[in-house]
């Protein structure tokens, strides 16, 4: 108890003085919008997992007053259709519509500006979360429904679907499972449909002895599949699936602490690739709930990330005692702290760019 008090006395000594060192900016200004859509591109770009994000709204932009552009920014994202391997720009990436469970959030960030004129990420953290399965069937009941992408259900017509993959492939070498994006149930139609990643292997096709080897500059392919729930018949799965190329950012990603909204499964018979080394970290901390809907936190007044520590994420929503969630966080090696910062009341936040039902 003794330990809170401290902190909060802390808080109130240590709040002015950051503010100090910061000019807020209009949120309806040019400058604010520029910096938050770099943002953006900056983290998609940063992401190995999970779906690109969309600005939706800036909550607040600060801008420092000693030193060359460095700038803390707040702001709403929306998650699209596009996952962040795949090269199309996101100009051309739809958000994920409200009937298929749209998936909304917060960034906080903090970006820098070299004399140059470079813009680069000094961190951030991401919590995005799909909205609640009683939202969703209060205004749409015959919607989508999300499940687990780690329960067996997803995981089975997953595997089924790379099998397929597989068998059909012409590629000379056989695929193994990366990623699986998300999944829910078709609930008319009684199948399952998932989308998820799969990287090649060193093993050729046609060969029963393999040793899996990480390729270093492996093909990725995106795959949505409609399985139906008995998975006894290959003719029962419906795929397409759209080639990413080779990406050597893919291979980085894989042995990390997952990002996005994905859960990562070595293929039946595989093995995962080995760990990533811990300078290959980079400083964020991206939390994505892939469940309909997370728990209530308080929300904290200077978040801080260090060492070993899970800190947890900011939320708006509240909670549903229906849900269940899967939350990966990727730890910074070093502290990034988020400021506390007063917004410009007179054009802070800004308005939304894409409507709730959109």
């Amino acid at each position: 108890m003794k330990w809170l008090l401290v902190f909060a006395a802390y808080l109130e000594l240590f709040t002015p003085w950051v503010a100090s060192y910061y000019v807020a900016l209009p949120c309806t200004g040019q400058e604010a919008l520029q910096i938050a859509e770099k943002a953006v591109e900056l983290i998609n770009a940063d992401r190995k997992r999970g779906y690109k994000y969309a600005l939706d709204r800036i909550e607040n932009v600060q801008r420092k007053n000693v030193g060359d552009g460095s700038y803390y920014l707040d702001i709403e994202v929306r998650e699209t259709v596009c996952h962040v391997l795949n090269r199309k720009p996101l100009s051309s990436c739809n958000i994920r519509s409200f009937t298929n469970t749209k998936a909304d959030g917060d960034c906080d960030v903090l970006l820098e500006t070299t004399p140059e004129g470079t813009k680069h990420l000094d961190g951030y953290k991401c919590d995005v979360s799909p909205d609640s399965r009683g939202d969703i069937v209060k205004e749409c009941p015959d919607c989508p429904v999300l499940i687990p992408s780690d329960s067996e259900s997803a995981i089975n017509a997953s595997l089924v679907s790379l099998k397929k993959f597989n068998d059909e492939s012409n590629h000379m070498h056989r695929f193994e499972l990366q990623e699986i994006g998300r999944s829910y149930i078709l609930g008319m139609l009684n199948r399952i449909v998932v989308e998820y990643v799969l990287r090649e292997t060193t093993c050729l096709k046609n060969s029963d002895i393999c040793t899996l080897q990480l390729l270093q500059n492996p093909e990725i392919v995106f795959c949505k599949s409609s399985v139906g729930q008995t998975m006894s018949a290959a003719a029962d799965i419906q795929q397409n699936c759209e080639f990413f190329g080779n990406q050597q950012a893919a291979v980085d990603g894989v042995g990390a602490a997952p990002e996005g909204e994905g859960t990562a499964i070595p293929e039946a018979g595989g093995s995962m690739a080995p760990p990533v080394a811990e300078d290959q970290l980079v400083i964020h901390d991206d939390v994505v709930h892939d469940h309909f809907t997370a728990q209530t936190d308080a929300e904290t007044a200077i978040l801080q990330v260090s060492g070993p520590q899970t800190v947890p994420p900011k939320r708006k929503r509240s909670a549903n005692s229906e849900s269940s969630e899967s939350s990966e966080e990727i730890i910074p090696k070093v502290t990034v702290v988020f400021p506390n910062l007063p917004a410009d009341l007179a054009t802070c936040p800004g308005r939304h760019k894409y409507h709730e039902y959109s």
